[in-house]
């Protein structure tokens, strides 16, 4: 009875994903005027209950449907999947809705492959629309399931489509896929497709530098700085690459060479440099790159481990006095492709007692790690074959009876030499099996490991360059789709800069400013909401992206983290206190009254920096940058090449800050 059920839950799940409504088009939903209750003011609860009660009131079917969807969606940001499912069941999706149907695939949905189906319905709808981004995205969407269902085929070609059809104006869709793609390559290929994921990071970067070209005709600071993250990250990966899959070490030093400071991704592609130079018997480079590292750390402890195991290789191979007990005590979490091939080079150490130590971490983790998950793997399989074996093994008793009795020894002896030989090579095979799959598992869990360190400041811990960019879009979107039912929802945008910074760091030395950093960054995080975007944009630069209602909450806001950053003194080691303040520059979004008129993030991080820089001439406080005549985004690029006062003298900008009293009238 309860496989009955099972099989019918499916039944219903994959009729209801698959079926579209037709009693109406997009083109209604979009039609119609915005609820004159300002629901995206309210408590997300009240807003849940209100919509609740809302659809059961008489309304039109496309009035039903929109407060249906937008009832999905609450739950669905909510986490309240289950809640979500029951309306995505009731409510059938407008075929062109396609982000009402990628919350029902996600909510209605547990089974990999029937996922990537719908994402890959999604991807295809979309394309036939000409919405070429939607399909690009689902299609990542879809690629990304298929990897992790072992479909690598699949993912390689629905990765390879996604780069067809992206537009090429939208660049960080392009490029954040064009490094995914490299990772599947990498990853999961043979050394034909490691080489075709280094073919593709040579053309991102070529990509990258073009763009540099054409924003310094306009001295675009932040794309110039955003194309060179991603050269940056590309020259990291390639190195990566050369290094642990083709093991062509003289190519990575070419490509790690290329990363210098202050980036965050010296201490790593240093310590694989130093291995590489190391197997290249060029101890003078090992030692370069070890001294550059400069004993620092790794934020991430198993990280940090194996990275100094690798820098301790490197040094042990011209001095066998070295030592490398960091390589010994690697974390039970360390990855089994790490893990196996530090052994593996220990055990080629010409050292009988370190080769002998090497042998037999090999052997506990084979014991205690491969060996369980083979059995694991292997019981169903085995209990199978075996019960095919024992019935087999009847049916040629019952026949060899029947025979001549001077034929029996021979033939028992053909049949036990025939089971060996069975047995033997079902658990070769079986091994074969376990070692691919355990391949592909480590090579993952060793390229999440990469690309959380591509995404995460290696100090602060917070979100890099590359996270906001990840990010400010999705919270861009979210804004403008709640515009079209509530208008007072916005973005503050603040750019946070430490005062005096390089006065610290020449006064009490570089340790004293990180520390100032770590902690100038605990408070912040601290304070603000976990949806909230906070990341370290460079040096002593932060940039923190909060959803808000009005103009007097993102002033307040910013008065509450200027004081929590002010007070207490901050600590930096042997009973010594400073006191440290920062200047904070602002801008909101939507930034014209017109909000059909789009603003490009980067442009909003310009202004947000150009009220910073009016508002360092007074230190300690904020300044919120205000349109009052700019009327087209085409204008922005021209204020930006002015001093600012030369805007507000004009009026076409203004500010407000926390200095009134201090500013000249």
């Amino acid at each position: 009875m309860q496989k009955h059920s099972i099989l019918l839950s499916l039944v219903l799940v994959a009729a209801s994903i698959g079926a579209y409504t037709s009693d109406f088009t997009i083109e209604d939903l979009q039609a119609l005027p915005p609820f004159e209750e300002k629901i995206f003011e309210w408590d997300v609860n009240d807003r849940i209950a209100w919509l609740e009660k809302k659809r059961t009131e008489p309304l039109s079917d496309i009035e039903r449907y929109r407060a249906n969807r937008m009832l999905a969606g609450a739950y669905y940001y909510e986490r309240r999947d289950e809640e979500a499912a029951k309306i995505c069941r009731t409510t059938l999706p407008i075929k062109q809705d396609y982000q009402y149907r990628s919350w029902c695939v996600d909510t209605t949905i547990e089974i990999p492959t029937m996922i990537i189906e719908e994402k890959l319905k999604i991807a295809a709808d979309a394309e036939l629309s000409k919405h070429f981004a939607q399909a690009a995205w689902a299609l990542t969407q879809a690629g990304w399931t298929q990897s992790q269902v072992g479909d690598i085929a699949g993912a390689f070609a629905t990765y390879e489509h996604a780069l067809k059809i992206i537009p090429k104006d939208n660049r960080e869709l392009l490029f954040n896929t064009m490094f995914n793609t490299a990772s599947m390559y990498s990853v999961h290929g043979d050394n034909d497709l490691v080489r075709k994921a280094i073919a593709l990071l040579t053309d991102l970067k070529k990509e990258a530098r073009a763009d540099i070209e054409i924003a310094q005709k306009s001295n675009d600071v932040n794309a110039i700085n955003l194309s060179k993250s991603f050269i940056e990250i590309a020259n990291f990966n390639i190195g990566i690459a050369y290094t642990l899959h083709l093991y062509e070490y003289r190519e990575a030093l070419k490509y790690f060479d290329e990363i210098k400071e202050p980036s965050q991704y010296v201490v790593p592609a240093y310590s694989f440099a130093a291995i590489a130079a190391a197997e290249l018997g060029e101890k003078d480079l090992v030692q370069l790159y070890i001294s550059s590292i400069n004993e620092r750390e790794d934020p991430n402890p198993v990280v940090n481990q194996y990275l100094t195991c690798y820098r301790d290789m490197a040094q042990f191979k011209f001095n066998t006095s070295h030592s490398i007990d960091s390589c010994f005590n690697l974390s039970a979490n360390t990855t089994t492709e790490v893990t196996v091939d530090v052994y593996k080079r220990l055990s080629d150490a010409n050292i009988p007692t370190i080769e002998l130590r090497a042998l037999r971490k090999l052997k506990e983790l084979f014991v205690g790690k491969i060996e369980p998950e083979l059995k694991k793997r292997a019981s169903a399989a085995a209990s199978s074959t075996e019960l095919q074996r024992l019935e087999t093994e009847n049916q040629l008793k019952s026949e060899i009876l029947e025979k001549e009795r001077e034929l029996k020894l021979a033939t028992e002896k053909e049949k036990e030499i025939q089971l060996r030989y069975f047995a033997a090579m079902f658990f070769i095979l079986l091994l074969l099996v376990y070692l691919i799959l355990a391949r592909f598992r480590q090579k993952r869990k060793l390229a999440e490991q990469f690309e959380a360190l591509s995404l995460t400041d290696g100090l602060t811990e917070l979100g890099n360059r590359r996270f906001l960019e990840n990010n400010i879009t999705r919270e861009l979107a979210y804004i403008k789709r709640h515009h079209k039912f509530d208008h007072t929802s916005m973005l503050g945008i603040f750019v946070f800069d430490l005062d005096y910074f390089k006065k610290i760091n020449d006064t009490y030395g570089h340790d004293a400013g990180d520390k100032v950093l770590v902690e100038f960054s605990r408070r912040l995080k601290s304070a603000i909401r976990e949806t909230d975007l906070l990341t370290r944009w460079g040096g002593e630069e932060f940039v923190y992206v909060a959803r808000v209602k009005t103009e007097n909450e993102i002033t307040e806001l910013a008065e509450r983290l200027r004081n929590i950053i002010k007070e207490p003194a901050f600590n930096i080691g042997e009973q010594q206190e400073i006191s440290v303040t920062s200047t904070i520059g602002i801008v909101k979004f939507p930034f014209f009254e017109d909000e059909t008129l789009s603003v490009p993030w980067q442009q909003l991080i310009s202004l947000a920096d150009l009220a910073l820089y009016w508002s360092k001439q007074y230190r300690d406080g904020w300044g919120l940058i205000v349109n009052k005549g700019i009327n087209h985004p085409d204008e922005i690029k021209d204020i930006l090449q002015l001093p600012l006062e030369e805007s507000i003298s004009s009026n076409r900008l203004g500010m407000v800050s926390s200095f009134e009293n201090k500013v000249e009238k």
